[in-house]
This record gives C-alpha cells, structure tokens and sequence, in this order.
C-alpha cells in the first residue's frame, strides 16, 4: 500500500441481524472479504448496533434519531455506510458482493492523494459511480462534508416529524450520486482491468449472491420509505432554506 491513501484498514458491512445469523450465502461472501484481507479488521453491524453508530456519530437530535427508525433497513444501511467509512477512513462493502483479489492491490494503483476510491457501476447509478464498494480517506474534508449531508437529512426529517410532516425518502442512490456529481476532482475511478466478463475487476455483485426472498423476509419488514423530492444541491446555506419552502411543498408549516 503506497503513502498516498492514509485509512484505518478496516473492512465495515451490516445488515439487520448478527453475523452468526446471516443466511449461508452472506456467511460466505463475509468470509471471502476476510479471507482476502487478513491485514485488514472486520467490522460487521447488525441494526441495532448501527443506529447507536448512526445517532451516536453524529450527535442526532432525538427526532432524527426517530426519522431514521422509521426507514426500512436498507435505507438505514445506506446512510449508515456514507458515514462509517468516511469516518475513520475504510471501505464499505456490499453483502450482495465477494472479493476477487486484495483491494490493497487496488489502492496501490493510485499515484495521487485522494480522498475517496470508487468502482464505476454504470448499471447502478446515472453518473456511474457505485456506492456498494467503495473506500475513504482517513481526515478528509470530503469525509466530513458527507457525513453532514446525512446529518442535515436526518435533522431536516426528523423537523418533518416533529410537525406531523411527510418525511422524504432516505434514497442513498441520490444523495451519493448529488456528493458524487460536486466533488469529481477529489474522487479516483478505478474501472476493472478489462471487460472480459472472466476478469470482473477486483469483486463481483449481483442477484447471484443474494439469499431467496424468503429467508430475507424474516429480517427485512416493510416500512414507509417517505415522499422522494428533489435533492437540493446539496444541503447547508442553513440546510437550504429547510429544502427552501418558499420554493416547494416540502414544508408548509
């Protein structure tokens, strides 16, 4: 690993149950992650143990730590991620994904200080840059601004709750792809090595690792996801205005 990338070398994955109790398929990948990372920690956080990360982190008021209650666990799991690694630097992995060589093979690639390393998944987002795999910069200006914008969602919600409001969406796809979109030039892309579909880079993801629906029932319960807005670009100057409710229907108190 060269001097150009400072992290915690830490390997962050959740879901809403422990890891003893992952269906087989999950037990798996987990493993592979670990297996291939031996000089990495493994940290893996059930709900519970992530929304006390979650409020704790960022010192949620007690209406947002209800606002993010009410989400189901795999929104929960996408704000949970955008703060964990950005916090002491570390990589987020998707369960639904298993490593194909070290990510320190990746990391050395990179010539430059960076303060985020991603892999590019055109059929994920619209701009092209996946947020299942992805590692953070230690100390990183970048680090912290995304940790606020999912700081002020959760205050902006939990302020929507307070007033018997509507909350929005807790949709992780926007907020990266808004953060993603107005911080490029403090990003690296690392595409795979070739479009061989024998060489899937550095891991593979898919439905093909994810457990049957049934076994996923018993963990994932269906909750309110909230009314999805447009994202505001993105956040603070006050939290723009409380989403500007001279300009939308977001707030009409």
């Amino acid at each position: 690993m060269n001097n150009f990338f400072d992290l915690d070398k830490t390997i962050y994955q959740t879901y809403e149950c422990d890891r003893e109790e992952l269906h087989t398929v999950w037990q798996e990948t987990t493993q592979a992650w670990i297996d291939l990372h031996p000089d990495w920690k493994y940290e893996f956080s059930n709900c519970e143990k992530r929304k006390h990360e979650v409020v704790s982190i960022l010192n949620l008021s007690k209406y947002a730590a209800e606002a993010f209650d009410k989400y189901r666990g795999i929104h929960q799991g996408d704000l949970w991620k955008f703060i964990i690694a950005s916090k002491n630097g570390g990589m987020y992995a998707d369960l639904d994904s298993i490593p194909t060589k070290s990510v320190n093979e990746l990391i050395s690639q990179i010539n430059k200080k960076t303060d985020l390393i991603t892999t590019p998944l055109g059929f994920q987002v619209k701009y092209g840059t996946g947020c299942s795999n992805f590692i953070f910069s230690k100390n990183t200006v970048l680090g912290k601004n995304l940790m606020n914008i999912v700081y002020e969602f959760l205050e902006i919600n939990g302020f929507l709750l307070k007033h018997s409001k509507p909350m929005m969406a807790a949709n992780g796809m926007d907020i990266w792809c808004d953060f993603i979109e107005l911080n490029r030039d403090k990003i690296e892309d690392i595409y795979a090595p070739s479009k061989n579909k024998s060489d899937p880079g550095y891991y593979i993801h898919g439905d093909s690792l994810k457990p049957e629906d049934l076994w996923r029932k018993n963990f994932e319960k269906p909750k309110k996801l909230g009314i999805r807005r447009p994202q505001p670009k993105i956040y603070s100057e006050e939290w723009q205005g409380l989403w500007d409710s001279r300009n939308s229907d977001i707030l009409s108190l």
